[in-house]
């Protein structure tokens, strides 16, 4: 009677999450075969593009734009420090993070896959001029995984990506 509870249980468990388009972060599709990223490769956004596209799809990256089917443009990356309170001496207590990005994905000859697109993150970080190294590297970090996060997104736009409408002939 147990091992009956124990699959009643787990059904009960399960059965939410599949009804709610829930599904383990994995594999996804993509409307291209071939991609070009035109990035400089030895920058970290470039690889961790690079990395979560090839852990997660089977799209292969190519060297240049004229031999893949769509191309990956960033058109503009911003970072910024805002300040976001201030304590009771009116010194800043609290620091606002915020990155966004602004990429477009189109076929060699211009067409979109993703129009242009802008996603924005941000992250609230505590600050002390007693502590000014550590606030630098955590700082640092933070950035790094909010670049990770936006690139996160981007994937999930690529997924949903319609292919390119070809050109109509007249």
């Amino acid at each position: 009677m147990t091992v009956s509870r124990r699959t009643l249980l787990a059904t009960l468990i399960a059965l939410p999450a599949a009804g709610c388009g829930f599904r383990m972060k994995g594999r996804f599709d993509v409307p291209f075969d071939t991609l070009y990223i035109a990035l400089e490769r030895n920058t970290p956004l470039y690889a961790e593009l690079a990395r979560q596209l090839k852990a997660g799809s089977s799209v292969t990256l190519t060297d240049s734009a004229q031999g893949a089917d769509a191309v990956f443009t960033l058109v503009n990356k911003t970072q910024s420090r805002d300040i976001l309170s201030l304590n009771f001496r009116g010194d800043v207590a609290e620091n606002e993070l915020t990155l966004t990005m602004t990429f477009r994905i189109t076929t060699p000859d211009g067409r979109d896959f993703v129009p242009e697109t802008t996603l924005t993150t941000s992250r609230t970080v505590t600050y002390s001029e007693r502590e000014y190294l550590s606030r630098q590297n955590e700082e640092a970090l933070l950035f790094a995984e909010m670049q990770s996060d936006l690139v996160s997104l981007i994937l999930r736009r690529i997924e949903a990506a319609k292919p390119a409408a070809a050109p109509e002939a007249s």
